[in-house]
């Protein structure tokens, strides 16, 4: 008996009988149209393959560039739970600016790392990611790490509104990469 049980056992012995008749039919008594029928479908085979290799590629390739996109939107996400608060604002004025000067300085970090990265593996994805879209209201609000609503200064929120973007771009990048890369 073998390891998969009685059917196992038939669906072996069907295809030894199903190989042997089809051997047997090759060599004896065999028309020229039958050597062509085979190469016919010899060849047919041989482009099925190809397609699902090429596919199978293809979808590797986009996997591996999501996950290599992945990290910088992780670290646009920080970016965005982390933005200074108009609450240390009106407490500490002196605390406020340096909170906001280090958060400008690693969003723009961020934002130059991001953008030599997609340039080095997709201009299209370089370009889509730079794209920006002004509306009239910048956010006065932002979403801290906690999913609480925090008041944003005036000062931060024109970057805010620009790393939003970013991170939306980002997002439409990593959903449909092949558009991209």
């Amino acid at each position: 008996m073998t390891p998969y049980g009685k059917k196992g056992l038939i669906r072996l012995v069907v295809f030894i009988v199903t190989i042997m008749d089809a051997i047997r039919r090759l060599f004896y008594g065999t028309r020229p149209i039958d050597a062509v029928m085979i190469v016919i479908e010899l060849l047919v085979l041989i482009v099925i393959a190809w397609e699902a290799l090429s596919t199978y590629t293809h979808r590797k390739k986009m996997l591996r560039m999501v996950s290599m996109v992945s990290p910088y939107a992780e670290r646009g996400l920080e970016l965005q739970h982390s933005a200074p608060s108009r609450f240390v604002a009106e407490h500490d004025q002196h605390a406020y600016l340096t909170l906001a000067a280090q958060w400008k300085k690693r969003f723009h970090a961020w934002d130059k790392e991001t953008k030599e990265f997609l340039s080095s593996v997709s201009q299209k994805a370089a370009s889509l990611y730079l794209q920006f879209l002004s509306s009239e209201d910048t956010p006065h609000f932002a979403v801290d790490a906690d999913g609480n609503t925090v008041r944003l200064f005036h000062d931060i929120s024109g970057t805010y509104q620009v790393l939003q973007s970013r991170l939306s771009n980002l997002r439409r990048i990593m959903e449909n990469p092949s558009a991209y890369f």
